[in-house]
């Protein structure tokens, strides 16, 4: 399940349950139908690594700047 709150704009989290494919050649991730067909580009590793979310085609989101689509972990 993937977990995805606004964080200071949501009360609480918007929850996908699914399945994912991981495309190793290009460290994107795509959930799918379930999932919303979210995509979402993996940059660096370990505890340091973060999520950059990709718009449905597999490009940078737009509409803001792009540290706006940047996923860190927290729990």
């Amino acid at each position: 399940m993937l977990y995805s709150q606004y964080t200071g704009k949501e009360a609480k989290p918007a929850v996908y349950a699914g399945t994912y494919y991981l495309d190793e050649a290009t460290d994107v991730v795509t959930l799918d139908a379930e999932g919303d067909h979210l995509k979402f580009k993996i940059i660096g590793d370990g505890a340091n690594g973060l999520l950059k979310k990709l718009d449905k085609f597999g490009a940078d989101e737009q509409g803001g700047p792009a540290s706006r689509y940047l996923l860190h972990k927290i729990r």
